[in-house]
Protein backbone atom coordinates (compact mmCIF):
# COMPACT_ATOMS: atom_id res chain seq x y z
CA UNK A 1 0.00 0.00 0.00
CA UNK A 2 1.46 3.55 -1.18
CA UNK A 3 1.98 6.19 1.26
CA UNK A 4 -0.82 8.25 -0.32
CA UNK A 5 -3.04 5.33 0.15
CA UNK A 6 -2.49 5.01 3.92
CA UNK A 7 -3.31 8.73 4.72
CA UNK A 8 -6.52 8.03 2.58
CA UNK A 9 -7.56 5.13 4.34
CA UNK A 10 -6.76 7.08 7.72
CA UNK A 11 -8.78 9.93 6.52
CA UNK A 12 -11.41 7.73 5.72
CA UNK A 13 -11.43 5.85 8.65
CA UNK A 14 -11.62 9.97 10.65
CA UNK A 15 -14.20 10.83 8.54
CA UNK A 16 -16.40 7.48 9.45
CA UNK A 17 -15.50 7.79 13.30
CA UNK A 18 -18.10 10.08 15.92
CA UNK A 19 -16.08 12.52 15.92
CA UNK A 20 -18.88 14.79 16.67
CA UNK A 21 -18.59 15.31 20.31
CA UNK A 22 -15.07 15.43 21.88
CA UNK A 23 -14.14 12.25 23.68
CA UNK A 24 -13.01 12.46 27.58
CA UNK A 25 -11.50 10.08 29.91
CA UNK A 26 -11.47 9.63 33.70
CA UNK A 27 -9.02 6.94 33.52
CA UNK A 28 -11.42 4.34 33.25
CA UNK A 29 -12.98 4.60 30.54
CA UNK A 30 -13.82 7.17 27.59
CA UNK A 31 -16.78 8.73 26.89
CA UNK A 32 -18.69 11.33 25.07
CA UNK A 33 -18.25 14.80 27.04
CA UNK A 34 -21.47 15.60 28.75
CA UNK A 35 -22.60 12.49 28.04
CA UNK A 36 -23.86 12.99 25.01
CA UNK A 37 -26.87 10.30 23.39
CA UNK A 38 -25.93 8.03 20.26
CA UNK A 39 -29.38 6.85 19.22
CA UNK A 40 -30.76 7.16 22.98
CA UNK A 41 -27.82 5.38 24.50
CA UNK A 42 -24.47 6.92 25.62
CA UNK A 43 -21.09 5.87 23.82
CA UNK A 44 -18.95 4.73 26.80
CA UNK A 45 -15.72 2.16 26.55
CA UNK A 46 -14.60 0.89 29.49
CA UNK A 47 -10.53 0.15 29.13
CA UNK A 48 -10.25 -1.13 32.91
CA UNK A 49 -13.32 -3.37 33.69
CA UNK A 50 -14.59 -7.04 32.73
CA UNK A 51 -16.83 -9.83 33.24
CA UNK A 52 -13.64 -11.62 33.88
CA UNK A 53 -10.82 -9.26 35.44
CA UNK A 54 -8.15 -11.76 34.82
CA UNK A 55 -8.70 -11.50 31.11
CA UNK A 56 -8.69 -7.95 31.08
CA UNK A 57 -6.19 -6.49 33.06
CA UNK A 58 -4.55 -3.44 31.97
CA UNK A 59 -2.15 -1.40 34.44
CA UNK A 60 -1.54 1.11 31.82
CA UNK A 61 -5.60 2.18 31.53
CA UNK A 62 -4.82 5.59 32.67
CA UNK A 63 -2.97 6.21 29.71
CA UNK A 64 -4.72 4.42 27.13
CA UNK A 65 -7.50 6.22 28.01
CA UNK A 66 -6.09 9.93 27.54
CA UNK A 67 -4.49 8.30 24.28
CA UNK A 68 -7.80 7.16 22.90
CA UNK A 69 -10.17 10.12 23.90
CA UNK A 70 -7.52 12.67 22.04
CA UNK A 71 -6.98 10.03 19.24
CA UNK A 72 -9.36 12.06 16.92
CA UNK A 73 -7.86 15.52 17.73
CA UNK A 74 -4.11 14.06 17.33
CA UNK A 75 -4.95 12.65 14.13
CA UNK A 76 -6.45 15.51 12.46
CA UNK A 77 -3.42 17.27 13.85
CA UNK A 78 -1.15 15.36 12.13
CA UNK A 79 -2.78 15.21 8.23
CA UNK A 80 -3.03 18.75 8.67
CA UNK A 81 0.73 18.76 9.34
CA UNK A 82 1.09 16.26 6.29
CA UNK A 83 -0.89 18.13 3.79
CA UNK A 84 1.13 21.66 5.07
CA UNK A 85 4.57 19.90 4.38
CA UNK A 86 3.18 18.77 1.27
CA UNK A 87 2.50 21.65 -0.35
CA UNK A 88 5.72 23.22 0.50
CA UNK A 89 7.45 19.64 -1.24
CA UNK A 90 5.23 19.95 -4.32
CA UNK A 91 6.59 23.68 -4.69
CA UNK A 92 10.20 21.98 -4.78
CA UNK A 93 9.15 19.49 -6.90
CA UNK A 94 8.07 21.80 -9.76
CA UNK A 95 10.84 21.86 -12.84
CA UNK A 96 9.64 25.56 -13.62
CA UNK A 97 10.48 26.93 -10.18
CA UNK A 98 14.16 26.24 -11.43
CA UNK A 99 13.66 27.38 -15.17
CA UNK A 100 16.66 30.13 -15.65
CA UNK A 101 13.72 31.73 -17.93
CA UNK A 102 12.19 33.52 -15.31
CA UNK A 103 15.48 35.61 -15.58
CA UNK A 104 13.65 37.02 -18.26
CA UNK A 105 10.17 37.17 -17.14
CA UNK A 106 10.76 38.50 -13.70
CA UNK A 107 14.31 38.74 -13.25
CA UNK A 108 14.96 36.30 -10.99
CA UNK A 109 14.36 32.44 -10.19
CA UNK A 110 12.03 31.47 -8.28
CA UNK A 111 14.39 28.86 -6.17
CA UNK A 112 16.70 31.67 -5.60
CA UNK A 113 14.35 33.94 -4.15
CA UNK A 114 12.84 31.54 -2.21
CA UNK A 115 16.02 31.06 -0.62
CA UNK A 116 14.69 27.66 1.64
CA UNK A 117 11.84 30.47 2.70
CA UNK A 118 9.45 27.98 2.04
CA UNK A 119 11.38 24.71 3.38
CA UNK A 120 12.00 26.68 6.82
CA UNK A 121 7.70 27.61 7.11
CA UNK A 122 7.43 24.09 6.47
CA UNK A 123 9.61 22.57 9.65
Amino acid sequence: MSEQNKIDEIKEALAAASTQYEWDTDGISIEWKDGHPLKGTYRHIALTQSLTPTCFRNENHENDATFIAKAPEYITYLLAEIERKDEALKWYADEDNYDPIHLDKVGFIPIDDDSGKRAREAL
